[in-house]
């Protein structure tokens, strides 16, 4: 199982993540961020598919998403507008950063965290 090492959240951070880890397929990524409030986000990254990442958003005691967002770009830098936020995703095997903000204000996810 790989673990990301949790760290400082910036002031206006959304929380950065608290663990990675590979789901029953090995070849997918799964970070778990903290949101706002009782929210948080799971980022699934399937390295067959590096252009490719999905986020999903629960609320506290949900167990299917409220929200999937399907984010497309290059190798490693994924972005999408979706509604009024704009969320984007990087990661490069051994760091990962979410950021979910509003359209025209900044807002992150924390730093980059690393994989074990």
């Amino acid at each position: 199982m790989r673990t990301i090492i949790s760290g400082r959240i910036a002031a206006i951070a959304i929380a950065v993540v608290g663990l990675a880890s590979t789901s029953a397929r090995a070849d997918v990524l799964r970070w778990v961020c903290p949101g706002p409030g009782r929210t948080h986000y799971a980022v699934l990254v399937d390295d067959a598919k590096l252009d490719h990442v999905t986020v999903e958003e629960f609320h506290a005691g949900s167990t299917a998403p409220v929200r999937r967002f399907e984010l497309s770009g290059g190798v490693g830098a994924h972005a999408a507008v979706y509604e009024d936020e704009h969320l984007s995703f990087s990661h490069d095997r051994r760091k990962a950063r979410l950021s979910v903000r509003p359209k025209g204000k900044p807002r992150n996810c924390g730093k980059p965290h690393e994989i074990d």
